[in-house]
C-alpha cells in the first residue's frame, strides 16, 4: 500500500485484506485519518469474513477508529472463532457498557464470555466490565473470579474492575 493520499477509499480498505501488516497498517491510518466513511460497509464484511483473523481484528480497529462500531458487527465477532477477535471486540464494547447504550443482545454476546475457554477474553472482559455501572456486571467478575481463582494475572484484572462494584461482588462471592 502506498501512502499516496489519493488512492481511492475501496482501494485502501481492500489493502486491510492482506497478511502483510505493512501494508494493513498504512491503509488503516489512510482510512481513519482521511475520515473515509463511506469504505465501512467494506471494513464490516472484512471484520465479519475475512479469512485471516488479523485483518478481522483490523477492520474493527479501523471502524473504531472511524467511530462507527455496531452492535451487529461486535456481536459478531464474539462469536468469532478466533480469541484475538473475540479480546477485540470486548475491549470495543466499553463505550457502549460506558453510555448505558449497549442493546440487549451485545450485552448477553458479552456476558456469555464469562465461560470462554481462552484466558485472554476472559482477561479483557474481567477489564471491560469495571466500564459498566450494571450490577450485572459485579455478578460476572464474581463468576470469573471463582473460574480464574487460581490465575493472578485474571485475579489482578478483576481486582481493578471491582471499585464501583465492591458490595454486590461481596454479596456474590459468598452465595
Amino acid at each position: 500500500c502506498s501512502s499516496d493520499l489519493s488512492m481511492a477509499p475501496h482501494t485502501l480498505a481492500m489493502a486491510l485484506n492482506s497478511p502483510n501488516g505493512w501494508q494493513r497498517d498504512p491503509a488503516q491510518r489512510l482510512l481513519v485519518d482521511g475520515s473515509k466513511t463511506n469504505t465501512i460497509p467494506e471494513l464490516e464484511r472484512l471484520a465479519r469474513r475475512a479469512r485471516l483473523p488479523q485483518v478481522r481484528v483490523q477492520a474493527l480497529a479501523t471502524l473504531d477508529g472511524l467511530g462507527h462500531v455496531s452492535d451487529k458487527v461486535l456481536i459478531t465477532a464474539l462469536a468469532d472463532a478466533h480469541p484475538a477477535v473475540r479480546q477485540h471486540a470486548v475491549r470495543l464494547a466499553e463505550p457502549e457498557l460506558r453510555s448505558g447504550k449497549a442493546s440487549p443482545k451485545l450485552i448477553t454476546s458479552l456476558l456469555d464470555h464469562v465461560e470462554d475457554p481462552h484466558p485472554n477474553v476472559r482477561y479483557q472482559l474481567a477489564f471491560t466490565l469495571g466500564e459498566w455501572s450494571d450490577p450485572k456486571a459485579a455478578h460476572a467478575l464474581a463468576r470469573l473470579a471463582m473460574r480464574g481463582s487460581d490465575d493472578p494475572d485474571q485475579q489482578a484484572a478483576i481486582a481493578t474492575s471491582l471499585r464501583p462494584h465492591a458490595a454486590s461482588f461481596l454479596q456474590d462471592r459468598k452465595s
